[in-house]
């Protein structure tokens, strides 16, 4: 029986029948989707269980790489520790020089200890650089490198052995609590880095009474010629230097009997108006006389001259080289001081975000 119907292609078409047909339509075309979005679920699901995965193997990674840098770092420790007890222990006649003795007692040759102080700044690795060229065609020297810092580093370590040259290398901090006696006035450099060379020399070469001490700066400049005149020096040597004491040349004035009669110097009135680049003395007179260092407690422009009187010298003493004082073999050169960026300066007193070039350019 029919009822109420519609319409269609000629004739009628019962109402409930369109209902079953659109419902049996309409169930075939939702059960792929159904199955699209079961199947983008369970997807979902699973991608998010190997996420949680990832991140907790990563978890797992970081841990193990904080661990192993850890390690490491202990591991550095242990040898920076390890290299300063070699380096404090090891007898001087084994010292680094490709296995060489450092000093030959027998060398008809007398040594020079070469003692320079140096501190971390943008130039050092460049002014040592060129220092290291100029020593290392001297023959019979051993270098004394004493760092400003509280250890050696070893980084700075691995540069200086790479000149081949006979060194000792040292390490002592400048305190920075000192008050110098001339107002506005920084204070001296390199004191406690030449007392920490002198108390080794003292320490590993007591026995020793041939070969002299000269106290190089890492930025000026030497004529090999200069290390020729100062081996033959029996108390203390003096000579001339350039560019010093605000003129061309600071000399002794010596007559035509070699005798030292007057100063061309700052200060002339001075027990010994000299520069440090200006005297080497005898090794044997820092056993003589082992109370000798510099000091915080003078004035500014006398710490050479106050360490001479500490060695108990007189003018007389004074053995004028250099050709009786008419050449000039060394120059009180500076290095000036780099103009970095803020953001330069930065990156080096940091160490930090250095790029490989910028690293290898400084110590």
């Amino acid at each position: 029986m029919y009822v109420v119907g519609i319409r269609s292609l000629g004739g009628k078409f019962p109402i409930a029948g369109f209902k079953a047909i659109w419902g049996t339509f309409f169930n075939w075309k939702i059960i792929p989707i159904v199955f699209f979005f079961s199947y983008l679920l369970l997807l979902f699901r699973s991608t998010l269980e190997e996420q949680e995965e990832k991140k907790e193997s990563l978890k797992v990674h970081v841990a193990r790489l904080k661990h192993m840098k850890n390690v490491l770092q202990e591991e550095v420790r242990r040898l920076e520790r390890e290299a300063r007890r070699l380096n404090e222990t090891l007898r001087p006649e084994i010292l680094f020089n490709h296995g060489q003795p450092i000093l030959n007692e027998s060398d008809d040759v007398p040594p020079i200890f070469f003692i320079t102080p140096t501190r971390y700044h943008p130039a050092q690795k460049a002014d040592l650089t060129r220092l290291a060229q100029t020593l290392k065609v001297v023959p019979n020297l051993i270098w004394i490198v004493v760092e400003d810092g509280d250890r050696e580093s070893v980084r700075f370590a691995a540069f200086i052995q790479s000149f081949g040259l006979q060194y000792i290398h040292l390490h002592a901090r400048t305190p920075t609590n000192v008050k110098t006696k001339n107002a506005g006035w920084k204070g001296h450099r390199g004191v406690v880095q030449r007392n920490q060379a002198l108390f080794w020399i003292r320490t590993h070469f007591a026995s020793t009474t041939r070969g002299v001490v000269y106290f190089g700066d890492d930025d000026n400049t030497y004529d090999w010629r200069l290390f020729r005149e100062m081996r033959t020096i029996e108390k203390v040597g003096v000579w001339p230097v350039g560019i010093v004491g605000m003129k061309l040349v600071e000399t002794p004035v010596v007559n035509e009997n070699g005798t030292i009669i007057a100063f061309h110097a700052w200060n002339p009135r001075r027990s010994f108006p000299v520069d440090m680049a200006a005297f080497a003395i005898n090794i044997s007179l820092l056993h003589s006389y082992p109370a000798a260092k510099f000091s915080f407690d003078v004035s500014a422009g006398y710490q050479e001259s106050e360490f001479l009187v500490k060695l108990n010298l007189t003018r007389q003493d004074l053995e004028p080289k250099a050709a009786n004082c008419s050449e000039v073999y060394v120059w009180h050169t500076k290095t000036q001081k780099p103009s970095l960026h803020a953001s330069e300066r930065r990156k080096f007193e940091l160490q930090e975000d250095l790029s490989e070039i910028e690293g290898r350019s400084v110590l």
